[in-house]
């Protein structure tokens, strides 16, 4: 069902619709309901927009969630790799040592890391 709506608007305003109504080929009631329906579709897309940035901050969130468990094992998977990285180049020099004990090198082995 439509309904009537009414507005006061000085001269000027009039004018203008009435000019642009005319230019349009259309009547004032008709370039009115267009200037209202735009107007309205126009706040939905804003509406339609900032909806989908909350979504997009949402899934920055979730994803956030998601790759901070991540990074911590890969922290620790660091620190792991570290104390490896320790290890067998100490065993590595000890294995070098026992070598150049067993066999009385006059020279010792080089090595390079």
């Amino acid at each position: 069902m439509s309904k009537t709506v009414s507005a006061r608007i000085d001269d000027t305003l009039h004018t203008m619709i009435t000019d642009e109504a005319n230019q349009d080929g259309k009547t004032v009631n008709e370039k009115l309901k267009q200037v209202l329906n735009n107007h309205f579709e126009k706040s939905d897309e804003k509406n339609e927009v900032s909806n989908f940035s909350m979504t997009i901050d949402e899934l920055r969130e979730t994803l956030q969630e998601t790759l901070e468990p991540i990074r911590n094992e890969l922290e620790e998977a660091k620190s792991t790799i570290k104390v490896l990285k320790t290890a067998i180049t100490d065993s590595m020099f000890d294995l070098i040592r026992k070598h150049e004990q067993k066999y009385e090198h006059k020279v010792k082995c080089s090595h390079s890391w």
